[in-house]
């Protein structure tokens, strides 16, 4: 028995004598030389440490590919104490170069139609102080260096961005949300140095486009992205929680193919099916064109409006019953107006039949109100009609005698 003992130990001496040697000090044992544990037959191990694979000599440690869902490197921690415990800690400091504590590639050799490939995968749960993450990213404040402390890149290659200013995530891509996004203030860079070509808005062109949007209310449609599992079958994965609030609420806005007709620019493609999307923050200026355009053309009614009452004062009628020789169509009062606005009119008892009849700005009739004779008012309600700009217009004996603008 001691004889084959001391035959395997000699045997084993041998092994780690061809490729490593052993040192035992005081202070422990020291290994000059590579180690190889489980390697393929005939093969040495190029890394200081290989275990299932020769590795290469530019890695400490190298641990070969497992088979299925084996796992080629599992570390296992009670987390017993109080303190921060690790499963796996790499602490790094670089020179000129890059330094990477931790890096995880995942690439299929070839292009697959199934399963999945994730470089690094975060999951945590279960502390009920709130802390859990699946994935922490912490960017030092400590000097004035700048960078992210979470950056995701949509790229073929390996890249390190240069990045000005410190921010807790930096995406240079499209980033896609299928929930809520929840912040105190948004930004949008405006500073004139990110600007050329600057040109003012057209206002006349900016009021009739605003009026030519159709807004819409709506609710989403669930979307699904078809893939392969790792058996090759073909599943479906549904995009948006139908418990949501954002997928149960009603939605308002406008129908990307109907803007695009107006304004190209401001549609843009947002998946490889072909979906639209509209930048709804850029229709703010149109609005504040058309808004001011609006005033303009108000204060233009405002003075029409002042001048004919000074008239109209100077040529008043001075008993009820005196007949009128024309017929006249007075601007509406108040004009804009929200809940009721008043027209009033002059018919001459010449008159056989008149009415006032209500367009929109497209020239289409809305309203056709019969009309007396003798001076008198009409009242529109603004319930009867939707926001917007309207034309009125006198018509006696089939003959339009004035024809102006009402803002409801």
């Amino acid at each position: 028995m001691k004889k084959i003992f001391f035959v395997q130990l000699l045997t084993v001496l041998c092994v780690f004598s061809s490729f490593a040697q052993i040192k035992i000090t005081s202070s422990g044992i020291n290994l000059t030389g590579n180690i190889g544990i489980k390697l393929p037959s005939n093969s040495n191990s190029l890394s200081a440490l290989g275990v299932g694979t020769t590795g290469s000599t530019t890695d400490y440690v190298s641990i070969g590919r497992g088979d299925g869902y084996n796992t080629n490197l599992h570390v296992t921690f009670p987390g017993s104490g109080n303190g921060p415990t690790f499963g796996i800690r790499a602490d790094g400091t670089n020179g000129i170069g890059a330094g990477i504590a931790i890096t995880g590639d995942c690439y299929a050799s070839n292009t697959m139609g199934m399963g999945s490939a994730t470089g690094v995968l975060g999951h945590a749960g279960g502390v009920t102080s709130g802390k859990n993450h699946g994935v922490l990213g912490v960017l030092s404040t400590t000097g004035n260096s700048g960078g992210a402390g979470v950056v995701g890149i949509v790229t073929t290659v390996n890249e390190f961005i240069p990045i000005s200013g410190q921010y807790a995530g930096y995406f240079s891509g499209d980033v896609k949300v299928t929930g809520q996004i929840i912040n105190q203030v948004t930004l949008n860079p405006s500073d004139i140095r990110y600007k050329k070509d600057i040109m003012e808005l057209n206002s006349e062109k900016s009021l009739k486009d605003i009026l030519a949007m159709k807004p819409v209310e709506y609710r989403l449609k669930q979307e699904y992205v078809e893939y392969l599992d790792e058996k090759g079958v073909t599943q479906q994965y549904a995009v948006y929680d139908e418990k949501s609030q954002a997928f149960q609420n009603k939605h308002y806005g406008l129908i990307a193919q109907e803007l695009q007709k107006l304004y190209p620019d401001l549609v843009y493609t947002i998946s490889d099916q072909g979906y639209l999307g509209i930048n709804y923050t850029e229709i703010i200026p149109m609005l504040i064109q058309s808004i001011q355009e609006l005033n303009k053309k108000i204060e233009v009614l405002e003075q029409s409006e002042n001048t004919h009452k000074n008239s109209s004062v100077s040529n008043s009628i001075s008993t009820l019953g005196e007949t009128f020789s024309k017929a006249v169509l007075y601007q509406n009062t108040p004009n804009p107006f929200t809940g009721e606005t008043e027209i009033r009119y002059e018919l001459p008892e010449t008159v056989q039949r008149a009415y006032i009849c209500i367009f929109d700005m497209q020239g289409k009739m809305l309203k056709k109100l019969d009309v007396s004779i003798g001076s008198n008012t009409l009242k529109i309600k603004g319930s009867e009609l939707q926001a917007g700009m309207y034309l009125y217009s006198l018509i006696t004996d089939g003959k339009e005698i004035d024809t102006k603008k009402m803002i409801l």
